[in-house]
């Protein structure tokens, strides 16, 4: 990507780290990912023969609370022979900061209900993070910059991740 000349993002503005500080980082972030890889790597055939059951389960709330509630007080989990991981995804973000309507069909009715904002996000992560604040990782798919007047105004600097 080709930044202009009066570029003010962060990349073309921020000052290098010394080596030290980068092996530090890599260090670190390589410890999280094997740790990661290690924690996951114990679901092994275990996610990959209940995936499609669990994800299914997420259309019906009722089930997917029994789902989840039956994998939490699994024996194995329970005498601490396995891990519940919990992974949180999100993406298309694109800098929605605050709650607004949103349009929707309900029996054949046109309605307009409140959705998104960062708070909200937020909110909904931090309280599904502390069912199990050990074994939770946050993703996001991208598409957090750009979308809404802020964003564009102030060339994505209003918006950190």
């Amino acid at each position: 990507m080709k930044h202009l000349n009066d570029c003010t993002c962060g990349a073309c503005n921020s000052t290098s780290i010394n080596d030290n500080e980068l092996n530090q980082y890599v260090h670190e972030q390589e410890n999280s990912r094997r740790e990661f890889l290690k924690s996951t790597s114990r679901l092994g055939l275990g996610s990959a023969l209940f995936s499609a059951p669990i994800a299914a389960s997420a259309l019906n709330q009722g089930d997917s609370a029994y789902k989840s509630n039956a994998m939490s007080n699994n024996k194995a989990v329970l005498d601490g022979k396995a891990s519940k991981l919990t992974l949180l995804h999100t993406a298309d973000i694109h800098s929605q900061l605050m709650t607004h309507d949103e349009f929707f069909v309900e029996n054949g009715k046109n309605v307009f209900k409140k959705r998104g904002g960062f708070a909200t996000l937020k909110t909904m992560i931090n309280a599904i993070r502390n069912e199990n604040k050990s074994n939770t990782l946050v993703l996001d798919g991208g598409d957090c910059f750009q979308g809404s007047g802020v964003a564009a105004m102030s060339q994505g600097k209003a918006i950190v991740p």
